[in-house]
């Protein structure tokens, strides 16, 4: 299992349809996937559509009985959407506390992140889309993900966003990500010098090594953050080969509770959101500590080979 957190902290990046097409990009690929609502707006929850709301339950009080009130709570709730694909609401989450505020629930200490990692032990991917703005829901999140994914959009005020959150991840020994993935979103194809000015800002930022091989074949590229401490910091960042383009028909399918992978003339965008389901899959396998070999295994391999 694998938490992946969609998040920046500017607003308007395409972060929430990076979480969902993401994680039904996922689903696609045959992993159970989840998608946990942490954004008070609840626009995940609005763009994949559960069919029924989610069941009422008591809401839970007193300090032993909390997190298995909690828990159990979430799983009646948790809404299938799609094959292999889930929803846990934001108002779901609210409404499990008195006064109906999700904000609440994270800031419990380590309440909110015990119940994450206890709902990813039943699902293969959990997604975990996030509020724009710093705060306690948001630091929840970076705090659980074995991975980031962070949008970036053209704009220079993404892109220091993006930035700001790197250092602040790197800065914290606490944190958890050992990876963090930028991916370029809202691209529009027709304004190719704005699209050109955002890669060239992100190549001023960033340390890339160049290539001449294929495109097509290539793994995320690796980047390092100008001015990073990589002695007192074990966050690897990525920058992924997909860009996410701007298009009128995927603002038409939020009205439908539609993604991508729903209308056939999108085929392109299914392919980068598909691709970045792999790069996330190859980061999060070489970010994965390899398991050490203990001489009693090395001994009964040798008796039994």
């Amino acid at each position: 299992m694998s938490i992946i957190a969609v998040v920046n902290r500017k607003g308007g990046v395409g972060k929430t349809a990076l979480a969902v097409n993401g994680a039904h990009a996922f689903s696609k690929r045959f992993c159970e996937t989840l998608v946990i609502d942490l954004d008070p707006q609840g626009d995940a929850t609005s763009l994949l559509r559960p069919s029924s709301p989610p069941p009422r339950s008591e809401r839970a009080s007193g300090e032993g009985e909390l997190f298995e009130k909690l828990v159990s709570s979430c799983l009646q709730k948790i809404t299938p959407v799609r094959s292999s694909l889930s929803i846990l609401s934001a108002e779901s989450l609210a409404s499990l506390l008195p006064d109906g505020k999700i904000e609440t629930l994270a800031a419990h200490g380590e309440l909110l992140p015990r119940l994450i990692e206890e709902l990813s032990q039943r699902f293969d991917n959990v997604l975990l889309d996030t509020p724009p703005t710093v705060g306690a829901l948001q630091d929840t999140a970076v705090r659980c993900a074995d991975l980031l994914l962070i949008p970036v959009d053209p704009s220079e005020m993404s892109v220091r966003a993006a930035i700001s959150l790197l250092q602040s991840c790197a800065a914290d020994q606490g944190a958890s990500p050992v990876a963090a993935m930028l991916i370029r979103t809202l691209v529009n194809k027709r304004a190719t010098r704005i699209a050109e000015k955002s890669l060239r800002k992100l190549e001023q930022e960033f340390l890339t090594e160049s290539s001449t091989e294929e495109d097509t074949i290539l793994p995320p590229k690796r980047v390092l953050l100008k001015g990073l401490d990589l002695n007192a910091s074990p966050l690897e960042i990525y920058l992924s080969h997909a860009t996410l383009y701007r298009s009128e028909l995927v603002h038409g399918l939020t009205y439908q509770g539609k993604t991508v992978f729903e209308h056939r003339q999108l085929i392109p965008l299914q392919d980068a959101y598909s691709r970045i389901a792999r790069e996330c899959e190859e980061v999060l396998s070489i970010a994965e500590p390899e398991e050490e070999v203990r001489e009693d295994d090395f001994e009964f391999d040798l008796a039994f080979g």
